[in-house]
């Protein structure tokens, strides 16, 4: 890889690069080997990086985009050093009234979303300052993590036009099919110029990777434009695993438990408790309406959070790791063409695998057809295969293999970003070569 010429690849994205969050890490892993002076970040939330893959910010907030209408300010700016958080616990600076407006506009209410886009679509994002930045750093090309607002998606072309440079996307989650505008007339309009923008995105974009391979097919047909899928990277731990010398049974759950997850759990639960088996949760989860349920009368050790750098060892003194996805339809539809990052971390752990949710979901979908875990996709037949599962050990070892034969495959850091810089430096030459054919034309 030393001898490679990596180009300048401006990030667009709504998060900053991370080594916790599950977009930021995973746009972290693209880049795994790349020269750090040759990427730039511009990002719209309220946090501070704190990963060390690049050292070239220009941060603009909603809160400054909001300031420069009221009050004249120029919104955004260029991080400094001592902005770059490296080794913190968290780098979120949204607190107080500010970070309850951050959860009110997650809920994705018809006239919060209306609003935030139309306060970006008066393009005071765009300063000179914004503009010399990017004139400095002069990229080849865009890399575009899509969200689903259209904002971003526009800012992103706009760039490209003004540097007349291609343009990458990377879908982490459905934004086109999921259907999170329902009901009454404004939420169709905004469904409905979404999904125009959406479409005017594909039809400017050179390339584009989906977290699934499920997505991948779906827009390969809708869109008709050639993509890739690229898994969650992941190390592979097979090697450290140090299970209770005891041979006590440990089940572990690590993630959130948003999107109906904690239900999943609590019918785990239930069938473990039979079993005398408690179910370990960890999960910053704070909502006292969900908390209630994970207790010990429910068969669950809620453990709270823990630091990232803490999750491998918890994977590895376990037996069994959960993945869950909501059996409700509405989450069903949210999550059936993503893939949840805590899988790749999983597969390559060197623990069996349990995983529970729908059939027609991405991940479900892809531990079955790799046999990489336990899965089961109705309630009526889990105890039955969780008990299966804690006392065949030989069974747990054909799924271990499975795994990690998949892991190598799919989550390699180093295929993964061999593939990624094939996409981005055939974006650029192709760009090229289309620019010098209609010079010559």
């Amino acid at each position: 890889m030393e001898n490679k010429i990596y180009p300048k690849v401006l990030v667009v994205s709504h998060n900053a690069f991370s080594t916790t969050s599950n977009m930021g890490k995973t746009m972290a892993a693209f880049f795994y080997g790349w020269e750090k002076e040759n990427i730039a970040q511009m990002y719209f939330h309220m946090e501070f990086p704190d990963s060390d893959i690049c050292e070239n910010y220009f941060r603009v907030t909603d809160f400054e985009m909001i300031d420069s209408i009221i009050k004249f300010k120029k919104p955004g700016g260029v991080l400094g050093e001592n902005e770059i958080k490296l080794d913190t616990s968290s780098n979120n600076l949204a607190t107080g009234i500010k970070s309850d407006i951050y959860k009110m506009g997650k809920k994705k209410k018809s006239y919060m979303y209306s609003f935030r886009n139309l306060i970006w679509d008066s393009g005071k994002w765009k300063t000179q300052e914004f503009i010399d930045w990017i004139d400095v750093f002069n990229p080849e090309v865009v890399f575009y993590a899509a969200g689903d607002y259209m904002f971003s998606m526009k800012i992103a072309i706009s760039i490209c036009e003004m540097k007349n440079i291609p343009l990458v996307v990377f879908f982490g989650d459905d934004y086109y099919f999921n259907n999170i505008h329902k009901g009454w007339m404004l939420n169709m309009y905004n469904k409905n110029k979404f999904r125009n923008e959406f479409m005017n995105l594909f039809s400017y974009l050179s390339s584009f990777i989906a977290a699934s391979d499920k997505m991948l097919r779906e827009y390969n047909s809708v869109f008709h434009k050639a993509g890739y899928a690229i898994m969650t990277s992941t190390e592979i731990r097979a090697e450290e695993i140090s299970h209770n010398k005891t041979n006590e049974i440990k089940i572990s759950y690590i993630g959130n438990l948003g999107g109906g997850r904690w239900k999943s759990l609590r019918e785990i639960s239930e069938c473990l408790k039979r079993m005398g088996i408690s179910l370990n949760v960890y999960s910053g989860e704070n909502r006292n309406s969900i908390l209630k349920e994970l207790n010990e009368e429910n068969g669950i050790l809620f453990h709270g959070s823990i630091p990232a750098n803490k999750v491998n060892d918890i994977i590895k003194s376990s037996t069994i790791v959960i993945h869950v996805e909501s059996m409700d339809n509405i989450n069903i539809e949210r999550t059936q063409y993503s893939m949840s990052t805590k899988i790749a971390e999983s597969l390559g752990s060197g623990v069996c695998i349990f995983a529970y949710g729908p059939k027609d979901v991405s991940s479900m979908e892809y531990l079955i057809e790799n046999k990489a875990a336990c899965v089961v996709t109705d309630k009526q037949n889990l105890e039955a295969k969780l008990m299966e599962i804690i006392n065949c050990k030989e069974l747990r070892d054909e799924y271990i293999s499975n795994a990690l034969r998949l892991a190598v495959n799919r989550h390699n850091f180093m295929e993964n970003s061999e593939l990624f810089y094939k996409i981005i430096t055939e974006s650029i030459r192709e760009k090229k070569g289309h620019e010098n054919e209609n010079i010559t034309s």
